[in-house]
């Protein structure tokens, strides 16, 4: 019987001490644990807020309308007019939540804020493919049952999310994509417009300037285009909520118009449940934004959730290894909220548009530092 107790004894210990992956974060728990109220962890490639309260949080949200960019490229207008469609689109959710909405309604009226902001990579405003036109893709999960809906490479319904919300609600399906979809949109009464809506002349701009380069090149291209400075064809601004309601459950949606110049047919992992999006209220509510190639390729939405279940790792460590330890430096980002309201937002490019709130009073949006408080 004593034989029998030290060997159950250590395999406890190989089972608790064995790494994952090759590489453990050097974080415990408790050390997270007892953090103040606020505390703001950087490093040199990203940068990541943790949120702990001493209670849970009645609810908490975040947002992110894209990482990647340079700030030195936009004006101070530009600049302001970005943070302010953060503000709207936050405020927008604080409203809902404090009224007690259910998490999967916020997370779609609030990304449909950002789709209809001209300023962001999603519904108006969607940068252009290779041959100057747009596609819009999203997807939304509810972490109360593991409900989905995503649409693909659709042109006419206004609020892409809508008709990813619709696939969810009104078909037995997750995932519907081009013209098809749209017509399951009209079916469902969902608005539509046509592509004077959709494209502007920002994006029409940025499309010429690419072109110019592609030109320059002999319009030759490489699997590994998106790691060169000069060829970077990701954009700020694929748009995204995360949302823990008062009742404790959780729900992520995305919506996204691609990468600038990418092959026309092109699909990235803004509609890919596990890959962009992913919800669940065991652990946690994630939406991406990047090089979509590469969350596709390590499903970085669902393995954070994994990370969280199988590990017992805290949001902060499994967001962190995500995006530092997974992905390459210049890839993108992600936000994330937990089933005790934690919240994330984390990444490894010059900038990540976001914004954060919960019902303990945090409340900031930012592009590199944080803009704390709400519009005047």
């Amino acid at each position: 019987m004593a034989i029998l107790k030290i060997f159950s004894f250590l395999l406890s210990a190989i089972a608790i001490t064995a790494p994952f992956s090759g590489c453990q974060p050097s974080t415990s728990n408790n050390e997270l644990n007892s953090k103040p109220k606020e505390t703001t962890v950087n490093s040199t490639n990203s940068h990541t807020k943790l949120v702990s309260t001493s209670s849970k949080p009645r609810w908490s949200i975040a947002i992110h309308g894209g990482a990647g960019g340079d700030l030195d490229r936009w004006s101070p207008q530009q600049r302001q007019a970005r943070i302010d469609g953060l503000q709207r689109a936050l405020s927008k959710g604080k409203s809902m939540l404090s009224n007690s909405a259910n998490a999967i309604d916020v997370a779609e009226a609030v990304v449909r804020v950002l789709e209809d902001d001209p300023n962001f990579n999603a519904g108006r405003g969607a940068v252009l493919n290779e041959i100057g036109e747009y596609s819009l893709d999203a997807s939304l999960m509810d972490g109360s049952d593991l409900s989905c809906g995503a649409v693909a490479n659709i042109r006419k319904s206004k609020n892409p999310i809508s008709l990813a919300r619709a696939v969810r609600d009104k078909t037995p399906h997750v995932f519907l994509v081009g013209d098809e979809a749209d017509a399951f949109g009209i079916e469902a009464a969902l608005p539509t417009e046509t592509a004077d809506y959709f494209k502007t002349q920002e994006q029409i701009d940025s499309w010429n300037e690419w072109r110019k380069r592609q030109d320059a090149k002999k319009n030759t291209t490489s699997r590994n285009d998106h790691n060169k400075p000069e060829d970077r064809l990701f954009y700020l601004g694929t748009v995204g909520c995360v949302v823990m309601d008062d009742q404790g459950a959780l729900a992520a949606a995305t919506s996204t118009g691609g990468l600038l110049g990418k092959k026309y047919g092109r699909i990235g992992d803004t509609p890919i449940i596990g890959a962009g999006t992913y919800a669940n209220n065991k652990t946690c509510a994630v939406s991406c934004t990047g090089i979509g190639e590469l969350f596709i390729r390590n499903h970085i939405a669902s393995a954070v959730s994994s990370r969280l279940e199988f590990l017992n790792e805290s949001l902060e460590q499994a967001s962190r290894y995500a995006i530092e330890k997974t992905l390459p430096v210049d890839s993108g980002g992600l936000i994330a909220v937990d089933a005790q309201g934690n919240i994330e937002t984390i990444y490894n490019t010059p900038i990540m548009a976001r914004g954060q709130a919960n019902s303990e009073g945090l409340y900031r949006v930012g592009l590199a530092d944080w803009v704390d408080g709400e519009p005047k």
